[in-house]
Parts: C-alpha cells; sequence; structure tokens
C-alpha cells in the first residue's frame, strides 16, 4: 500500500487547496500521511560512522547498528573490540578492519547473527547514505588478524562482498589465533578465509559459498574443520601437514575444485563427509598437494576420494595407512613409499587405487563422463629396505604410465598382498 501510494502520490499544491472538511481535502491528507510514511520507509538507515584507531576496549551495541566503516579501523594497544549480537558492520569501498594488537569478539546468536558486509548491500541494517543497492564481490577489503597477540572469537558470524585489492575477506598472518563456529562466508572477490603457515584457524558450522577462490585457504594449522558446507567454486585448501578434526563437512557442485590437502594431512572423521554434484564441472575431490611427507599419516576414506596428480614421497619413518573405503584417483600422479604403506580394507568396503575418469568408484569424480584407458596415472611404488606392506582387498587400476608398470617394489622392499585386483596396467601390473 505504501509502495504503490509513494509511486503515484505527488506534491500539494495551493492552487487545488478546498474548504476543510470537503472529500478532496480528506484525499489529500491521505496523501500527506502517506508521504510521511514514504519518507520513512526510504530514508537511510541511522548509523555509527568509525574510521579510526580503537587503542581501548570498545563495544558496538545494537543501537549502534548499522555500524559503517568509512576509513581503516585499526584494533591495537590490547584493545577489546566487542560486537553485539544482530549488529550490522557495512564497509565503504577500499576500508578494513584489522586486529595487530587486541581482539575482535563477535558473537551473535541464530535469532541475531552478526553481519560485516558492504554499503551496497540493503538487505541487513537498512539502508546506508550513498548505498548503490547492488552489492557485489570486492565492494570492500577484508578483516585482518595479524600477530600473535592477535586473537578473534567469531559465532554466528556472517562475511559478505569482500576481497578487494588482496583477494581475500577474512585474513590470519603473524601467528594470530581465530576460533570461528556458525555463519556465513560469501561473495568474496578472491579467498573468504585465509591464513599463513604461523596462524591457528578452527572452523566448524560455517557455509561457504560463491566466493572466487577458495572458500578456505590454510597454510597453518586448522585442529578443527568441521559441520561446514562448501559451494561456489573452490571448497578447502590444508597446506600444512597435520591432524585435522574433519567431521561432517559437505561439498556441493564446486565449479573449480573440493580441496587440495597435503599428502602429510590426517583428517579425522573424514568418513563421515557428504559429496553433492548435480552438474558437470570441477574436481570433486581431495587433490594431494605434491610434497615429501615426513611423519606418519592417515587418509580416510570417504565419498570424497583423494586425487593423485602430482608426485608425492613419503620418507622412511613416515609409514601411509589407508582405511577401509578409501578412493585414491590418478590422474597422471605417482607415490613413492619409503616408511611403507598399510593398506587394509574389507571385501565390503575395499581400497581402490584407480583412474581419475573412473566414474565406477566414488561417483564422477572430474565432471567429465569420460573413459578410463590404462596408463592414466603413473604407480604405487615402495622403495627400500624399510618400506614395508601389507595390502589387503585392494584394487589397483588403469595404472603404469611412463614406466610400465602399476605396483612396484625396489631396493628391498617388502610386501604382503591378499585379496584384490590388479588390472588394465599400461605395462605390468606388478
Amino acid at each position: 500500500m505504501v509502495a504503490s501510494l509513494c509511486s503515484s502520490a505527488h506534491p500539494l499544491d495551493r492552487e487545488r487547496i478546498t474548504p476543510r472538511g470537503s472529500p478532496v481535502v480528506r484525499v489529500l491528507a491521505a496523501l500527506g500521511a502517506a508521504a510521511l510514511l514514504c519518507a520513512v520507509a526510504i530514508s537511510p538507515a541511522p548509523a555509527l560512522d568509525v574510521g579510526d584507531a580503537i587503542s581501548a576496549d570498545a563495544v558496538w551495541n545494537i543501537g549502534d547498528s548499522p555500524v559503517i566503516v568509512t576509513g581503516n579501523v585499526t584494533v591495537n594497544n590490547g584493545a577489546r573490540l566487542t560486537v553485539a549480537p544482530g549488529v550490522v558492520v557495512k564497509f565503504r569501498g577500499g576500508t578494513s578492519l584489522a586486529v595487530s594488537s587486541g581482539s575482535l569478539t563477535a558473537l551473535g546468536d541464530a535469532g541475531n547473527p552478526i553481519h560485516f558486509t558492504s554499503v551496497n548491500d540493503d538487505s541487513v541494517g537498512g539502508i546506508a547514505v550513498g548505498s548503490t543497492h547492488a552489492p557485489s564481490p570486492g565492494n570492500w577489503v577484508y578483516i585482518k588478524f595479524n600477530g600473535t597477540s592477535s586473537i578473534g572469537s567469531l559465532v554466528n558470524v556472517r562475511f559478505r562482498y569482500g576481497g578487494y585489492m588482496y583477494g581475500v575477506m577474512l585474513s590470519l598472518t603473524g601467528g594470530s589465533t581465530v576460533t570461528f563456529d556458525g555463519g556465513e562466508v560469501g561473495f568474496s572477490a578472491g579467498d573468504g578465509i585465509q591464513s599463513d603457515a604461523a596462524s591457528v584457524l578452527s572452523v566448524s558450522n560455517v557455509v561457504f559459498q560463491g566466493n572466487a577462490g577458495w572458500g578456505l585457504n590454510a597454510s597453518g594449522r586448522v585442529p578443527v574443520l568441521a559441520g561446514n558446507t562448501f559451494t561456489g567454486t573452490k571448497g578447502a585448501r590444508l597446506a600444512m601437514a597435520q591432524t585435522i578434526q574433519a567431521n561432517g563437512n559437505t561439498f556441493q557442485d564446486l565449479s573449480v575444485s573440493a580441496m587440495q590437502v597435503h599428502p602429510g594431512v590426517t583428517l579425522e572423521g573424514f568418513e563421515n563427509t557428504s559429496v553433492v554434484r548435480t552438474s558437470t564441472g570441477g574436481t570433486m575431490g581431495a587433490e594431494l598437494i605434491g610434497a615429501t611427507v615426513v611423519e606418519p599419516t592417515t587418509w580416510v576414506g570417504s565419498a570424497l576420494p583423494f586425487v593423485l596428480n602430482s608426485n608425492v614421497i613419503f620418507t622412511a619413518g613416515a609409514p601411509l595407512t589407508i582405511t577401509p573405503g578409501a578412493a585414491v584417483k590418478g590422474a597422471w600422479g605417482q607415490l613413492t613409499l619409503r616408511g611403507g604403506m598399510t593398506s587394509a580394507g574389507t571385501p565390503a568396503q575395499p581400497i581402490v587405487f584407480t583412474s581419475l575418469k573412473d566414474d565406477t568408484v566414488a561417483g564422477d569424480t572430474n565432471g567429465g563422463g569420460t573413459v578410463p584407458i590404462p596408463g592414466e596415472w603413473t604407480f604405487v611404488r615402495f622403495d627400500g629396505a624399510s618400506s614395508r606392506g601389507t595390502l589387503a582387498n585392494v584394487k589397483f587400476r588403469y595404472g603404469g604410465y611412463m614406466y610400465g608398470v602399476m605396483l612396484s617394489l625396489i631396493g628391498g622392499s617388502t610386501v604382503t598382498f591378499d585379496g584384490g585386483e590388479v588390472g588394465f596396467s599400461a605395462g605390468d601390473g606388478i
């Protein structure tokens, strides 16, 4: 009703005023009231503007919302910035929030999440002055945690439309520590979250969507990565060898890649991973980054297969264990085991080394609907006297590229193989 009147009402004209109480006067009075309602409906929301350093403890309360970031805000001097449930923080173009020596605590709840978004985002916090009404990735820069004394506690927080200039919307550097439970990371112009090798990040129950780069790109420790949903372009990249609690994640229709992982990553609880593909496109697998592994590691079987498309080496003293139901799909890659391997599948859950194009195992991983042929990947090689293998209910298929063998033993290695298959090699099977 108000919207209709807003679009049709016109200003009062002195020439048209008639005696008080006439039908025309009553109509004009109604139109005047409607005009007042229109002004209230479309006027910009009140706001707290911030753009300076925060050097003492500060709280952004719901009464301050929306908070408009007009310049580059830095939390320093050990200050604590607290954002109350329901607060909306809107960034103008080219602005950021950096926590360099202090903390950011943003504890929303399910009914009152906290938003960090673009000044052009009218869907939350009303219409800000200067809004274009059309938010887009890269409208603002980032929130950055930098340094060992930089700490973040985030609960039910939604980040949207950042990533300008540096290609990341939520950044951890210099040994910072952030815990993030519940919320959204969406529509970044680059990575959603990025952490360096010195920082620590735990992420649970977060929806990653619409980011141009990785939803999560972690070079450092990630103790917890659980209950998250990844959609869009790329899911999660985990570049450091470590053990991660990785229960209950969902990967859906990633157009480039679901995961990239260091081969020395053990994903505990990974068997409870869900994979949803409703369209052709990216690699719905955990691509193994080419690296040398120096610690014992377990590859946990799940609906998301490992993808061997690089040169992976396990050193002596670094045995690899593969759990039942795991699939390792090759695209020219090779696996060298100098510390041995235990792969104990079951008849119901065999362990399978096969081609990336083999849709009979772990579904259509490459989204191409292609047919595998011999020689799609290189080999699994046991190398050296300390390389001992125990294989049970393991299937090897479509390898043998380049060296003419799919399962290779050299240098005094020892392997026991009970149950399984060796088939479709481009050269020798074993």
